[in-house]
């Protein structure tokens, strides 16, 4: 790949490893984990199309990355196209309980799964460690984890009228 490619891919990278950061501290509430998922499919999703468009074909790179990216179709591509890239309804008709169904299919596992099968992948592909850090500041990780703390609303009953929160942790509509 040229670094131009890999530069994509690391902005990318570094952004899915700020998320695994925020919710391996714990601190984001039910919604704002699945919120923070589905910004990683988005970017999952360009991390593929750049290993497509990049990697020649009949590689063991390629088969890396189209293993990747057939995982990610096979599941929670879904949540990129209806939730994340363009709100789609599920099937072309309004259905709340479609929507309610992809967003409750993005859980911690699932997506830190992913990053971590994107940074192996990655650093395969490249045939050398990765240094993705995240939030390169300590400040900046502990401002994010506040706001996430300050948005935690999964101990305190609420009424809501958010189409994918109304049926979260605590939540009634």
């Amino acid at each position: 790949m040229d670094q131009k490619a890999i530069d994509q891919i690391h902005l990318c990278l570094n952004e899915l490893q700020m998320i695994k950061q925020l919710l391996d501290s714990k601190v984001a509430d039910d919604f704002c984990s699945r919120l923070l998922g589905v910004y990683v499919m988005m970017r999952v999703d360009d991390i593929t199309k750049i290993w497509s468009y990049n990697i020649p074909q009949a590689t063991m790179d390629r088969t890396l990355a189209d293993n990747v990216k057939s995982q990610y179709n096979a599941g929670l591509r879904t949540v990129r196209d209806k939730l994340g890239a363009h709100y789609q309804t599920p099937d072309g008709n309004e259905d709340l309980f479609g929507s309610v169904q992809i967003f409750k299919s993005i859980d911690y596992a699932n997506t830190v799964c992913l990053i971590d099968l994107i940074m192996d992948v990655e650093t395969q592909i490249e045939g050398r460690s990765l240094q993705i850090e995240g939030f390169k500041e300590k400040a900046d990780l502990q401002t994010a984890k506040d706001v996430l703390e300050e948005l935690f609303s999964d101990d305190q009953a609420y009424l809501t009228i958010g189409a994918l929160d109304v049926f979260g942790i605590n939540k009634g509509g």
